[in-house]
């Protein structure tokens, strides 16, 4: 197999672990992703995937910092922390890492010991750089009020940033509004459009509502 990357173009694995063992950040991130591809969770090389993605990271690797995070968030797995998660999370949001901005906001949303304002802060920093995922997370908070007053304007407005983009939650949830008039006039028509669109992504909740 051969890799291109700024550092390692056109070098095979091994000549990419050569350089990782030399301490090149770039090429232990590399070794880490290759680790990482469907490795099965504790398995032999899920902690290679630990070990060199934790080397990449320390040196102040974005994309290792956001992919470590990740793999602390992993279920059944050993390694799995909290903590430790939105440790590396936060280090790779702080360098504008849109993904782990969303994926730091979902870990203090959803985690163990729940953080909602927190969470808010990240997911508005994700939702304003243009990440339907977080655009929709975000809605759901204002929708519900965890983190901020609830204010369902706000939560139909980043909700419909999000469902234009082809989110098909957000579509729900944005139809949701419009059939009970929250955040915006109630609007049955544009209720059943969104419920639509939603439904032909799959969503379970807008086929019943299509199909009732």
């Amino acid at each position: 197999m051969i890799f291109t990357s700024s550092c390692c173009d056109n070098l095979s694995i091994d000549e990419i672990i050569e350089r990782a063992e030399k301490g090149d950040c770039e090429a232990q991130y590399i070794v880490g992703f290759y680790y990482n591809r469907d490795s099965a969770i504790d398995s032999p090389d899920d902690e290679k995937a630990f070990y060199w993605l934790k080397l990449a990271a320390e040196q102040g690797h974005c994309e290792a910092q956001y992919s470590l995070g990740q793999k602390y968030t992993e279920d059944k797995s050993r390694h799995k922390d909290n903590e430790q998660a939105i440790f590396w999370l936060k280090k790779a949001a702080l360098q504008g890492h849109t993904f782990a901005s969303n994926a730091l906001g979902w870990t203090l949303d959803r985690g163990e010991a729940p953080n909602y304002k927190e969470a808010v802060v990240w997911y508005q920093i994700a939702a304003e750089s243009g990440m339907s995922y977080a655009q929709n997370n975000l809605g759901w908070m204002y929708r519900n009020g965890n983190g901020v007053a609830k204010d369902y304007a706000l939560a139909f407005f980043w909700y419909k940033q999000a469902a234009l983009q082809g989110h098909s939650d957000a579509q729900n949830n944005l139809a949701d509004l419009y059939e009970d008039g929250k955040g915006v006039a109630q609007n049955k028509t544009l209720a059943a459009f969104w419920y639509l669109k939603s439904a032909q992504q799959g969503n379970r909740h807008a086929q019943f509502q299509i199909a009732w």
